[in-house]
């Protein structure tokens, strides 16, 4: 009795905090990323029980540190050598005349000029073009000028030639630019844009509700190529009947079945 009371305490807390992050954060959790939640709330009931503290989400920083793991690797950051290696295995060996990508929640455009300078290391003959969206207007509006310093650009970067030192940093070339449309543009309205050989939306279907979350992977499906690759957020899950999962060195991409 005391093992089922417990049990169901627990069950209890963890719909508080489902509903928690749902009110103060807009995280829904569904089949997509359920699976992290309930290993987060594992290791925080250890954490809050070890520091004498309450499980309960009670503010809107506790939900930031609870949801503080689940954000993907390179977030905010430009993607790593590792994630360059990853993707061209992904992709295979083979030349593409155009590569499309389609790259929503883009940020301030990390993922963007990354995924362009990795494609172009990769396969140097094709024409890359990458549609690159974001509902945040300050961000998207600044994405264009990405300053960095010297130690944010990766090898990858470097070595091919894509960045140029100017005033207060670097900036990417010319060549890098061109490739990158930016628009202000929220994933729950239509999404129009060629069928894609590539779709990046990391960390942003958890932030919609269930119906969009289905809806929005339905539009992944039918605009990606059918060689094409999807790269959710690392703790996300789509379902299995409609994709399957690949694993490359530190990467996880899914194709459509």
């Amino acid at each position: 009795e005391t093992i089922s009371s417990e049990s169901g305490i627990k069950e209890l807390t963890l719909q508080f905090i489902t509903a928690t992050l749902s009110a103060l954060k807009s995280f829904h959790v569904t089949d997509l990323n359920t699976a992290w939640v309930k290993r987060r709330f594992k290791e925080w009931k250890n954490i809050r029980e070890t520091e004498n503290l309450k499980l309960q989400l009670e503010n809107i920083q506790d939900a930031d540190d609870f949801l503080k793991p689940f954000y993907s690797p390179y977030t905010g950051v430009l993607w790593g050598d590792d994630y360059k290696d990853s993707i061209h295995k992904l992709i295979g060996g083979k030349e593409h005349g155009i590569m499309h990508v389609w790259n929503s929640g883009c940020g301030k455009g990390y993922e963007a000029y990354s995924i362009v300078c990795i494609l172009k290391s990769g396969f140097p003959g094709s024409n890359i073009k990458v549609w690159a969206s974001d509902n945040d207007l300050l961000n998207i509006s600044t994405a264009p000028n990405l300053v960095l310093k010297r130690d944010q650009i990766p090898a990858y970067i470097k070595e091919g030639d894509f960045v140029e030192e100017g005033q207060g940093g670097f900036r990417f070339k010319r060549k890098v630019k061109d490739a990158i449309v930016f628009e202000y543009h929220n994933i729950i309205n239509r999404n129009e844009y060629p069928e894609a050989d590539i779709i990046i939306a990391r960390d942003i279907l958890s932030f919609l509700d269930i119906d969009s979350q289905t809806r929005i992977l339905q539009e992944f499906k039918n605009g990606l190529k059918d060689d094409g690759i999807l790269i959710l957020g690392s703790n996300e899950i789509p379902p299995e009947r409609d994709w399957f999962r690949m694993e490359e060195g530190s990467l996880t991409a899914y194709k459509k079945v």
